[in-house]
Formats: structure tokens, sequence, C-alpha cells
């Protein structure tokens, strides 16, 4: 599962058509493979002496196109994560060689990371094996590499990662310093984010905001009440592509209905007495820069929004 992540990433969701993603799918995966580790034998139990049978359980893990590793007189080769206290970390492992059911001889893998045998995967990639591992609940991922003589694997590469936090902080950073083209771009390309509840929430949302304001504030304190509007523009559509990574396509294309739309969406909720100050510098950069009729647009969609929430509350 987690090589096919890696090699060319999960179908997802392109922000122009609001396609939705399939991560719910390798989730359910996951929580099929936390089930079936839940009814087999304990890891402890299982024994690798040589010429014991293979251990049936899923912390022992085939390696995938293994044909260029050397076998040492065996047909398969697996990598065996031996059981820590809490059940489902490993940071002790064994390289196994087996042959018609049988372990044929094992080698200490020199894995320097925990892993998490739920969701791994073991694959030989340029003559490297490759052991990759995703944490629980979220999309962080790590990802060891080795080179097996025959005799003694010997580490040669660690990697790190976390590819949804990282589209979160693209946007966050675009909000603040990235141009219309740039976003435009961004927009046109799939995104992956998986577990979208644990990246894009309120706070993600006004981090974003609250570094795209900053940014707009210092340009018109520089007399550049044009260009903070601009910014702020940019940042409140960077702010709607985020959540639509969540939430899917939002309702409406006319600002500042699509932009109040998004930050009100169900997963957001983001109150009005924190979206509203930023509204109102824009309408404010608006009107210095001569943009009167487009100031008051936003202005008049502050106030029917407050209206709205104040009937709701005498009901």
């Amino acid at each position: 599962m987690l090589d096919t992540i890696f090699r060319t990433g999960p179908l997802t969701m392109n922000t122009k058509t609001a396609k939705p993603s399939i991560y719910s799918i390798l989730s359910m995966a996951a929580t099929c493979a936390i089930s079936l580790m839940t009814a087999l034998p304990s890891l402890a139990d299982a024994p690798l002496a040589v010429g014991s049978a293979v251990p049936e359980t899923l912390a022992n893990v085939e390696v995938q196109n293994a044909g260029p590793l050397k076998k040492a007189g065996a047909t398969k080769l697996s990598v065996f994560f031996v059981e820590e206290p809490d059940g489902s970390f490993s940071k002790k492992a064994f390289l196994l060689g087996t042959k018609a059911g049988k372990i044929v001889w094992k080698a200490p893998l020199p894995v320097s990371e925990e892993f998490n045998r739920a969701k791994c995967d073991v694959l030989c990639r340029n003559g490297l094996l490759y052991v990759m591992s995703q944490f629980p609940g979220c999309a962080a991922y790590i990802s060891q590499s080795f080179r097996w003589d025959g005799v003694k694997a010997t580490l040669v590469k660690t990697e790190k990662g976390d590819p949804s936090q990282a589209e979160v902080d693209a946007l966050t950073a675009l909000a603040e310093k990235g141009t219309r083209a740039q976003l435009d771009a961004w927009e046109e390309k799939e995104h992956n984010v998986m577990y979208p509840g644990n990246y894009i929430n309120q706070q993600s949302l006004e981090t974003l905001l609250k570094r795209g304001q900053k940014a707009a504030l210092a340009l018109a304190q520089s007399g550049r009440p044009a260009m903070a509007a601009a910014r702020m523009e940019l940042c409140f559509d960077a702010s709607q592509d985020l959540v639509e990574l969540a939430d899917g396509g939002g309702e409406g294309t006319k600002t500042p209905a699509k932009w109040i739309s998004a930050w009100k969406a169900e997963s957001m909720d983001m109150p009005a007495e924190k979206w509203t100050p930023m509204l109102k510098d824009y309408a404010q950069y608006l009107q210095k820069c001569g943009k009167q009729k487009q100031a008051q647009t936003v202005l008049a969609a502050i106030k029917s929004e407050n209206n709205a929430a104040k009937t709701a509350e005498q009901k």
C-alpha cells in the first residue's frame, strides 16, 4: 500500500473540478490491517529459528520485487519486525531468507527508527532494500533503505515526511508571499490530503488567514493599498482552496460570498468575529485605492451575515 503512495500518490482532488478523494479507502484498508493483527498470534511467540516454518503474521512482510537482491539459497525474502511492548511499533527487525515455507537463514536488519507494522511496505528498488511505514492517523511516513551484500545489511539512508502537512504549508506560504500565477498553478494540479480532519481545521485556516493579513498590513503601512488588497484577495482564495481540500467544492463564485461560505463550512465553522475584521481590512484597502463599489459590496456582505446571525439567535 505505501509503495503505491510513495511512487504514484493516491488519486485525489483537483481544486478546479472538486473531484472526491479516495483517502477514505486507504483508511479502511489500514483499519482492516489493524483488525487482522489483533486476530493473529502474538509476535513475540513467533519462532525465528533456521529450519522453522515462516511465521504467518503481519510482522513478517515479504519483500516485493526482490529479484535483484542476493538470496543465498533462499527463494523469497521477508522482513520480520520484533514486537515491542506497546504492540504497535517496532525498532528491531530481521531479514529472513525462506524456501518452501521454511526459514533458510536470518540476518539482523539495522533499522534505527520505529516502524508501524500495521501500515508497512518492504520492497527492492535500484538494488536497495526499502522499508517504509506510515504513522497512525496521519500521512507522516518514515523510509529507510539498506544495502544487502548477501551476508550483512547496511543502512544507506533515512527519509521522513508528511505530504498532507506539506500541502497545508504550501497554501499557507502562498497566502503570505505567493503570486496569483503561483496560486493558479497550484490549483491546476492534483493534491493529496490524507486524514484531512487532522490537518485542515479552524486552527490551520486561521493561521493561513493571519499570515496573509499580516503581509497585507505591511503593504498598506508602506503606502501600497492596492497591493494590500490584492494580497488579501489571494489569501482569501488560498483559504478557500484549503477548505476545499477537506470539504470538496465550495458554493458560489462571487466574492466575498464564496470566501464566507468556505469559512462557515461544517468542518471549519469559523466564528464571524474571527473573519469579519479581515474582511473589514480588505474593504479599507479597496477604499484607499479607489475601489469604492467593491468595498461597499464587502461591507454589505458583512452586515448581511451579522444580521442573519442575530436573527438565528433570536429564534
